[in-house]
């Protein structure tokens, strides 16, 4: 093999080593950021719009679970059982 063809494999791998490199840092960046807005999508304090019994009367509000007394999660009637109370 001549010296041309050896620096010239030389350089193909070096270029290839940098974009492979660079394409696993913006794949490990991507599930950074997916992983990241999961964690704040389903996190336990988020806060989310929850109708809730006060005085007697519903009311449309944005309540964390843990700051309500008794809630109905709105649209999830499977977390009510035949009792009306909430399962966890």
């Amino acid at each position: 093999m001549s010296a041309l063809g050896v620096v010239s494999l030389a350089l193909n791998l070096c270029a290839y080593d940098f974009i492979s490199q660079e394409i696993h840092k913006a794949f490990v960046l991507g599930w950074r950021l997916k992983i990241s807005l999961m964690k704040i999508l389903y996190s336990l304090r988020r806060f989310y719009p929850m109708e809730t019994l006060f005085n007697g009367t519903l009311a449309l509000a944005g309540h964390d679970q843990e700051t309500t007394g008794f809630t109905w999660w709105a649209g999830n009637t499977r977390l009510i059982n035949l009792s009306s109370k909430l399962l966890r």
